[in-house]
């Protein structure tokens, strides 16, 4: 087990396992938050427009010689979708 402290203890490694601990966590969401981004992404955009996004490409606009944008507003969506 990575959290096993011998007795008596030291301070000082009680501490850095703790910050170890606490960067794991922050590693791990971290890793889950960018995965659920990524996957809403998916629903939306294609994937070569989420890649620029995720280079940090902050302008993205292509030229196209025709196009349609279709807005809506599905009155109760959000209930209908949970």
């Amino acid at each position: 087990a990575t959290d096993f402290l011998q007795k008596p203890f030291a301070l000082s490694v009680l501490l850095a396992r703790l910050e170890s601990a606490l960067r794991l966590r922050e590693l791990f969401t971290a890793t889950v938050l960018r995965e659920r981004d990524r996957s809403l992404l998916r629903r939306m955009l294609p994937e070569s427009i989420i890649d620029r996004l995720e280079s940090g490409q902050n302008l993205i606009a292509d030229h196209h010689d025709s196009v349609t944008v279709l807005f809506s507003d599905i009155i109760g969506f959000t209930e209908l979708s949970q």
